[in-house]
């Protein structure tokens, strides 16, 4: 199945050092089967510098990432709360300061 471009980022945030956010909300509907995709497309993130923030439904699996530079949160469709989510990632997104190489 092609997936999209690296170019097509649910949300990019210029982050202050150089960084960059990007933000990508999974839908349970969606995403159901779409783990391999969305572990491919974290990794492209990831190796183009981005800290990559997933928004996850509740009820999908977790994505088999580990890296620093990866968050994963999990939201409800049922009981939003947008405010309480932004928070969540700006606290997240707020300790990775850039270092020498990154």
């Amino acid at each position: 199945m092609p997936r999209a471009p690296l170019g097509s980022v649910g949300i990019t945030i210029d982050l202050p050092g150089g960084r960059k956010l990007a933000v990508e909300y999974d839908g349970s509907y969606w995403h159901a089967d779409k783990s391999d995709i969305d572990v491919e497309k974290s990794g492209d993130l990831l190796a183009g510098r981005y800290l990559v923030a997933r928004l996850r439904e509740h009820r999908l699996l977790a994505l088999a990432i580990e890296d620093p530079g990866y968050a994963e949160l999990t939201v409800h469709s049922t009981a939003p709360d947008p405010d309480d989510v932004i928070e969540r990632v700006k606290q997240w997104a707020s300790g990775h300061r850039p270092q020498d190489g990154q």
